[in-house]
């Protein structure tokens, strides 16, 4: 359930399998552009970590500070939380300093936890992401949010064929929130989720067969569909 130009992977390898990869796109992204969020970002020497758990918080961030005309200083070092942010990090010229070997949120924080404590981070981010790392890092380094995108549900999505699907991929807990408000008709179909936390939404929201990623990518996602249509055709 997203657009299909951020998920060109996943939709080639579905294609390449044999399969057929529908989009529902459910939310749209807007810059958050408000003035607290320009002074932040104007602060931007201050901090000693820059923490990415998203390609949109890439994206909005550099936008920002663009718009400040101003650059990420060499003295701030970065974190991604998986691949596909540190690849939309190096479109602005940034490598990621470091990266945890599983790609969440809470998996960031324990990264933190052993490289910046008593420092001084800011975590760029939307509107809807939790305060996981925040939380975590309560006492042990400095942590403010900014938010510089918000993640907005569509009125009228078209979901026209929706209810005829085999199974659904979903890429992030909002998108199964806002698919749900509109769909009544997945009871024992299989849902596919991303990471842990899209998991847990879909199950909150009264989902029943749920396949988590065990890498939580669009290739991990695809290899847990394979997995699962593998062992279906076995039986």
């Amino acid at each position: 359930m997203r657009e299909a130009e951020k998920c060109t992977l996943l939709s080639s390898l579905i294609t390449n399998s044999g399969g057929t990869a529908f989009f529902y796109p459910l939310l749209s992204i807007k810059p958050a552009g408000n003035e607290s969020t320009r002074q932040m970002i104007s602060n931007i020497a201050y901090y000693d970590w820059i923490v990415f758990t998203s390609a949109n918080s890439v994206e909005h961030f550099f936008r920002c500070l663009e718009n400040s005309a101003l650059v990420l200083p060499l003295s701030v070092k970065t974190v991604a939380v998986g691949p596909k942010t540190a690849d939309a990090m190096t479109a602005y010229g940034i490598t990621a300093d470091t990266m945890p070997e599983s790609y969440t949120g809470k998996d960031v924080a324990e990264l933190l936890k052993k490289k910046a404590r008593n420092k001084k981070i800011l975590f760029p981010k939307g509107n809807l992401a939790p305060q996981t790392i925040k939380r975590a890092l309560k006492g042990i380094a400095e942590v403010d949010e900014v938010i510089v995108y918000h993640t907005i549900e569509k009125e009228n999505p078209d979901l026209n064929g929706a209810d005829q699907m085999d199974s659904y991929i979903f890429m992030s807990p909002s998108a199964v929130s806002a698919f749900r408000k509109h769909a009544h008709y997945l009871h024992g179909k299989p849902v596919f989720c991303i990471g842990p936390s899209t998991a847990l939404r879909a199950k909150e929201d009264g989902f029943q067969s749920i396949f988590t990623a065990d890498e939580h990518t669009q290739q991990g996602i695809f290899e847990t569909l394979c997995g699962y249509y593998k062992e279906e055709h076995q039986t």
